[in-house]
């Protein structure tokens, strides 16, 4: 698979829109080799999102690339049109900061992970609705319930005291599971 365009974020809250242009020559490597190849690559930055108020900490493209959701420190998941440089939801159901995000391969559930011990899951309704009524946030994960197998109520997700901050969660390649690191097991 040759990839065409990425996207990169950082703490100045910015989201970056690259496109590789095949053809271009890239810039010589200052005090470099003159006859080494680094490679035949060029990439340009294409557009720029703004939409978080403080860093962006995770990102997730669907799969065919129309789509781009961010997460941040802002407690928020936005969805985007990058190639439009539109926002088409800002999801601030959660209470802390969101520490990763995740587009199924169908590009219609988009997942977060946060410090305030959630994994939430939203739905992508499309045009059957209001614009701010687009997503629908469907399920909230956070604990087990005491059961015969579980003799205590056991939460899932760490808050912000554990040392690792940037919990990658991510779909299978059909969409059927979604792993979610940060669970507290016994």
């Amino acid at each position: 698979m040759k990839l065409e365009n990425s996207a990169s974020a950082a703490d100045d809250s910015y989201i970056l829109i690259w496109v590789c242009h095949p053809d271009g020559k890239p810039a010589p490597v200052f005090g470099a080799d003159p006859d080494e190849d680094f490679g035949s690559e060029l990439w340009k930055c294409e557009s720029t999102l703004r939409g978080h108020i403080e860093d962006v900490v995770d990102l997730s493209w669907s799969a065919n690339g129309k789509k781009l959701a961010s997460c941040g420190i802002d407690n928020s998941v936005i969805v985007w049109d990058p190639w439009n440089k539109t926002k088409l939801a800002q999801l601030t159901n959660h209470t802390h900061y969101v520490q990763g995000v995740s587009v199924d391969p169908l590009g219609k559930l988009y997942a977060s992970l946060s410090a305030d011990r959630s994994m939430r899951c939203w739905v992508d309704r499309k045009k059957k609705t209001k614009k701010k009524d687009r997503f629908v946030s469907k399920a909230a994960v956070s604990k087990v319930i005491p059961t015969s197998e579980h003799e205590r109520e056991v939460r899932l997700f760490w808050d912000d005291t554990l040392v690792g901050f940037v919990r990658r969660l991510q779909w299978c390649p059909v969409g059927l599971l979604l792993a979610c690191p940060g669970a507290e097991i016994g």
